[in-house]
């Protein structure tokens, strides 16, 4: 959360929790990723508007690239992306899939 207002400086701020479904705004391929990501090659980053905030993240789930498009709906999950093996902590993301909507 911001403490600060970063267009008018004020410090009287309202949380506000965004939606946990949007839209698919943009999206591209990688094919080189991290190394912890490479059991998930290739990997699928998409620019996704919930409300009024617009979030850059990892699409996961997809099954059909061609439902990949411009006002997709999408859904907010949680999934895991690695795992400490010294201390044994996972760490997870907020990530999107494709809705059925």
């Amino acid at each position: 959360p911001k403490h600060v207002c970063p267009k008018c400086g004020s410090r009287e701020l309202e949380l506000t929790i965004p939606p946990r479904e949007g839209e698919l705004l943009s999206w591209t391929k990688l094919y080189e990723v991290a190394p912890y990501f490479e059991n998930e090659k290739p990997l699928y980053l998409g620019l996704v508007k919930l409300g009024e905030v617009k979030i850059m993240a990892q699409i996961v789930d997809v099954f059909d690239e061609s439902l990949l498009k411009e006002g997709a709906r999408v859904e907010t999950v949680f999934r895991k992306v690695k795992e400490d093996g010294n201390s044994g902590l996972i760490y997870y993301a907020m990530k999107f899939r494709l809705t059925s909507k």
